[in-house]
Parts: structure tokens; C-alpha cells; sequence
């Protein structure tokens, strides 16, 4: 019995170790690829203090979009916001004198496209700030603060809300008389398929800075996210169809053809990498260099907590990619052993 335990041990454990591994490390990656894929909006950080968005500029075309009445249909098909990162500062509690630090933002839109979990600030909602739970805790000892007082930077706020997901961060909407600039944009497009033409309508309008390439980010995790179950077809095929078929060159193409379809039926293209003109050679290089320079920019440049988040996610999906092709690149040599040593070797798929 002790005997036949340990040739167990030996010939699966290893076996179901890395298929156990293989599907938490999947199941991870779907679900911050699904985090970091759900937030799909257009982004924009500027970096140069000279030439910010102003804050009569900002409100100007707020107004001009949201501030007509018309029907909702009628409007502007995206939903924006504009925010500064105005650095780490000091709040205090109005009726306690308690003190905290984290993240300011001042913003003019909607503050939902940056503290989704929050009640919504709109650009009029001058003197109502949000605030982090941590920061809420430090000030008035409880996290349901909606309605106290809070000092920021000489003025008074009454809090209107507290994200549960964001521990240090006050955002308030800015006055249109301010001296703030706006070094962020946030847009939300109602249709994913007019990406390209509001880009083109908020590049023309503003100094917009750099572009944020979430959307080629998440493409290429998509990509990674594939790459496991189309390393385990392949190991598939190659163990469990006779090796007279997986030889012959139309079978190979249509293994390849089948993977190129699953990964664009589900992976998709960045509408952006699509050239207006197939003899353009210098598009792509072109291109994938101003999408390494919005990659740069983002991780060179200073980040909020909001923004971390959102980093985090992409590499924690990143690891967890990373990891289940490594754990699947391994079962696939496990099997080939297995194959090479089993007594049938070469009836199925076992002539490597």
C-alpha cells in the first residue's frame, strides 16, 4: 500500500499540482483583465504646467455640451470630466480640528468617471467635496460623514460622500474664477465605436497632453490571457491526434488559422492600428512608438491612488498571465515525457 502511494505521489501529484495552479492563475487573470477592461474610457494627462487646461475654458465647454437643456439623446455622446492633480495636501475637520493628509483633485464633470462608488459631483456642486475612507476615519472618526464640515487649502467643505475604495483622496469641484488648471481628462464615449472621432474632437479642442493607451494595454493582455488555452489546444492536438495528420502542412494551417480566429473573435484589433491606407509602411512603427511614449509617460509621471489602482490591476493580470503560460508551457513537457516512456509510445501523437 505504502508502495503504491508513492508511485502515486510520483507519477501525478506534480500532475494536479499544476493543473490546480494553471486554472487559479486563469481565473485570476480573467478577473483583473475584466477589471482593468471594464474602465474603457479615453484619457489624457498633461504634464506641462504651462499649459493646462483653464478653468474658464473647462467650464466654458461644459456648459456649452450639458448646460443647454436639450434632451439627453441630443447631447454630446460621451460623458467627461476635467480634474487636476493638485498634489498631496492637508485636511482638517471642521468641528473636531482633526487633521489628515492625502490626494487633492479639483475637477469640473462628472466625478463618477473618477470615485464611481461615490455619490456624483457635477460642476456646479461648488463647496460639496468627497472624501477617502481612510482620510473620513482620521477626521471624524466614522466613514458615514455626509454632512459634516471639512477645511481644505483655507476653504470650507461639506462632505457629500466617502469612497469605500479609495483610502486618501478629497475631490471638490474647482470655481470657474479659479487659479486651477486641468492636467487630466476622463472621457466616457456612449458608443465604444466612436473612440476615434471624440479623440479627434478633444484633440482639436484642447491641450490635451499625452493619451493614455488603456485600451492597447488591455488588447495585449487580452492577447496573454489567450495565449494559455492556445498553448493547451495545441499541446491537445499534438498528443491526441495521430502524428500522420499533425504532420501534414494544410492540418498545421488550419490549427494556426482556428487560434487567429478565436484570438480576434474574443481579443478583437485596436480600431487606432488600422492604417487608412495599406501602403503606409511607416504607420505602424510610427504608432506603436507614440503608444511606447503614452506607456512611458504614464509610468514616469506622478500617479494618485485612483490611478494606482488601475496600474495594479494590469499587473497583477500581467503576473497572473505570465504564470499560467509558464505552468502551461510546463504540464506540456510533463506530457511529452510521459508520452516518450509510455509503452505505446509513437501510436498517438508520441513520435516527437
Amino acid at each position: 500500500m505504502k508502495k503504491k502511494m508513492e508511485i502515486f505521489k510520483k507519477k501525478y501529484i506534480p500532475g494536479i499540482l499544476c493543473i490546480a495552479v494553471s486554472i487559479i492563475a486563469f481565473v485570476s487573470a480573467g478577473l483583473n483583465l475584466f477589471a482593468a477592461n471594464s474602465d474603457r474610457g479615453i484619457y489624457y494627462r498633461n504634464d506641462l504646467p504651462g499649459t493646462y487646461i483653464s478653468a474658464e475654458e473647462a467650464y466654458s465647454y461644459y456648459e456649452e455640451q450639458y448646460g443647454s437643456g436639450e434632451a439627453e439623446e441630443n447631447r454630446l455622446q460621451y460623458e467627461m470630466l476635467f480634474w487636476n492633480d493638485h498634489g498631496e495636501g492637508q485636511m482638517e475637520s471642521a468641528e473636531l480640528g482633526r487633521l489628515s493628509t492625502g490626494d487633492i483633485v479639483y475637477t469640473c464633470g462628472r466625478t463618477d468617471l473618477l470615485i464611481p462608488d461615490a455619490l456624483r459631483l457635477d460642476y456646479d456642486d461648488f463647496g460639496l467635496c468627497i472624501l477617502g475612507k481612510q482620510i473620513a476615519w482620521e477626521l471624524f472618526g466614522t466613514v458615514q460623514a455626509e454632512g459634516l464640515k471639512v477645511i481644505c487649502e483655507g476653504r470650507e467643505y461639506t462632505v457629500a460622500g466617502v469612497s469605500n475604495q479609495i483610502d486618501r483622496i478629497f475631490v471638490a469641484p474647482s470655481r470657474r474664477n479659479g487659479e486651477v488648471g486641468y492636467n487630466r481628462i476622463n472621457v466616457i464615449p456612449k458608443d465604444p465605436k466612436q473612440r476615434i472621432l471624440i479623440r479627434q474632437e478633444m484633440e482639436n479642442r484642447f491641450e490635451t497632453g499625452v493619451y493614455q493607451e488603456n485600451e492597447f494595454v488591455c488588447w495585449i493582455l487580452k492577447l496573454l490571457f489567450l495565449a494559455s488555452p492556445a498553448l493547451l489546444g495545441c499541446i491537445g492536438i499534438h498528443f491526441f491526434i495521430p502524428s500522420k495528420w499533425v504532420k501534414k502542412w494544410y492540418v498545421k494551417l488550419g490549427v494556426i488559422v482556428v487560434i487567429l480566429v478565436v484570438i480576434g473573435v474574443f481579443a478583437g484589433y485596436p480600431a487606432d492600428m488600422i492604417p487608412g491606407a495599406w501602403s503606409d509602411f511607416s504607420f505602424w512603427p510610427d504608432r506603436m512608438g507614440e503608444k511606447m511614449e503614452s506607456i512611458h509617460a504614464f509610468l514616469k509621471g506622478s500617479k494618485i491612488e485612483v490611478e494606482m489602482n488601475c496600474f495594479y490591476q494590469i499587473v497583477r493580470c500581467l503576473i497572473w498571465c505570465s504564470l499560467s503560460i509558464f505552468v502551461t508551457i510546463i504540464m506540456g513537457l510533463g506530457m511529452k515525457n510521459y508520452v516518450r516512456n509510455c509503452p505505446e509510445k509513437g501510436k498517438r501523437g508520441g513520435e516527437l
